[in-house]
């Protein structure tokens, strides 16, 4: 019986780190209007708030936000990268954020960037998104079928995320055109706005006549620009490049210095702009260097859907014999974007 009684008590214990009580936070309305509930986050300048008269979260723009005051404990991010744990109250326009015993700082809600509450199970922090794209034409029988997909998690001091997207076409009386990417990115917060990212993409396409390109990449970056409505950073390492081509004579290994930078708006309305540009230029092959961009363009719709247009291209100086120095895909995608929230 005491084994039992243990193993139910674990059980409970496991459940309650899942599945964790909250107690109530308030919000203020720009208009007067008042919410009580539960505060799940703020990232990108949407906070999700979640209240036990409703069947599903609310999505609510923080500009909109008069007053708010949390009974949960949160991670809280600034402007300039500054980190904090606390609870949330406002007054006079400002915000404090609170620790068990003082005030730990007073600020102003446009320099808070992210709202992250300690007091969830992991499984809080996760996002996902997908979407696909398709093609017919009768001429020729074309056939012509994009997909894309990302997952990420993020915690503290630390984001990870996992993308790819794939394109396939055929038709009638020419060669299949096949091109998939894929990408790991894990970003560790080391100072304020500066971070660590190991990194590791992979490429097949047949216009580059690529089985696969391998790219493992250890750099810096620096957040320029980071606010609850965009952010804009630099990122500078060393990248080993190992590429299987389909002549097998022509395989390359090499090692590679890498300038990147990303540009990321997310409150522009309905629409989100992503864009992404990285050049590599060659330390073991006098000369070489290529270039990776993307350009993503999303409008949302209601109940997590958006429409999406992409453009990815990438670039060698000096490609084998036979191969394209361009490669790129653009895609016009209908998807769905989850946030477990």
């Amino acid at each position: 019986m005491r084994l039992f009684y243990l193993i139910v008590i674990m059980l409970l214990v496991f459940l309650n780190t899942l599945y964790p009580q909250s107690k109530n936070d308030t919000l203020k309305m720009n208009n007067g209007d008042r919410l009580i509930g539960e505060v799940k986050s703020m990232q990108r300048g949407i906070l999700i708030f979640s209240t036990k008269y409703g069947d599903s979260d609310f999505d609510i723009e923080w500009d909109e936000i008069e007053e708010i005051s949390t009974e949960n404990y949160f991670f809280v991010t600034l402007i300039k990268g500054k980190h904090y744990y606390g609870w949330l109250r406002s007054s006079d326009s400002l915000i404090s954020i609170l620790s068990r015993d003082s005030t730990i700082i007073i600020t102003y809600p446009s320099k808070i960037v992210d709202i992250i509450p300690i007091n969830k199970g992991f499984k809080y922090r996760f996002n996902a998104e997908i979407d696909l794209g398709f093609g017919l034409a009768k001429s020729n029988n074309l056939r012509r079928i994009t997909a894309s997909g990302r997952v990420g998690y993020k915690s503290e001091n630390w984001l990870t995320y996992i993308s790819g997207n794939i394109l396939s076409s055929v038709q009638d009386d020419a060669d299949p055109i096949k091109r998939a990417e894929a990408d790991l990115v894990l970003k560790y917060v080391i100072y304020n706005d500066w971070y660590l990212i190991p990194s590791a993409s992979f490429l097949s396409s047949t216009e580059q006549q690529l089985n696969s390109r391998w790219n493992i990449m250890l750099g810096v970056g620096n957040y320029l620009i980071r606010s609850n409505t965009a952010y804009w950073g630099l990122t500078v390492g060393f990248n080993r490049n190992v590429e299987d081509y389909y002549d097998e004579n022509t395989d390359r290994y090499s090692w590679e210095g890498y300038l990147g930078t990303e540009l990321n708006l997310f409150d522009i309305g309905d629409l989100k702009l992503f864009t992404k540009a990285v050049a590599y230029p060659s330390l073991s092959e006098a000369g070489r260097w290529r270039f990776d961009g993307e350009l993503n363009l999303k409008y949302e719709l209601p109940l997590g859907f958006y429409v999406k247009i992409e453009f990815i291209m990438n670039y060698d100086n000096r490609p084998v014999e036979g191969a394209g120095d361009v490669d790129y895909v653009s895609t016009l995608g209908f998807g769905w974007e989850w946030d477990v929230d």
